[in-house]
């Protein structure tokens, strides 16, 4: 088995990183339609994309394994998407991290620095966000 691995110091210890894993993306969504149309989207992509459809189940999977990259819908069971956005936010390896929407409103109240995806969307529209948001530059 060939890995590319590099060993780096953390916190806690020692850490090796596998440069040859994928991405993780963590897709929170509740509307199956929706959950389908970003399975879709993301199937073609090199990730490893999760999906879960409450604020919990997130933040259990990113204890489990910190995402680089999160997808938040805004009306979730609970607590909403910003809720989790701002919570994942504040951990210690911060993943990029976008709103995905259909209320245009959302836009004034949100006021920080991070993507609003708007539905419907485009697959290509979607990957292309994904694509720019894990690439190395914007790392």
């Amino acid at each position: 088995m060939d890995c590319t691995c590099s060993v780096g110091q953390a916190e806690e210890g020692i850490v090796i990183a596998d440069r040859n894993r994928k991405p993780r993306v963590l897709v929170v969504e509740d509307d199956g339609f929706f959950t389908r149309l970003l399975k879709d989207a993301l199937a073609p992509m090199d990730v490893d994309a999760v999906y879960v459809t409450t604020v919990e189940a997130a933040l259990e999977s990113a204890r489990e394994r910190m995402p680089e990259l999160v997808l938040a819908d805004y009306l979730l069971p609970g607590r909403d998407g910003l809720e989790l956005l701002t919570e994942i936010g504040a951990l210690r390896d911060q993943p990029k991290r976008v709103l995905v929407t259909a209320r245009s409103e959302v836009r004034r109240l949100w006021g920080q620095d991070i993507p609003v995806l708007f539905k419907p969307f485009k697959s290509s529209t979607l990957q292309q966000l994904v694509a720019e948001l894990l690439s190395p530059a914007r790392a």
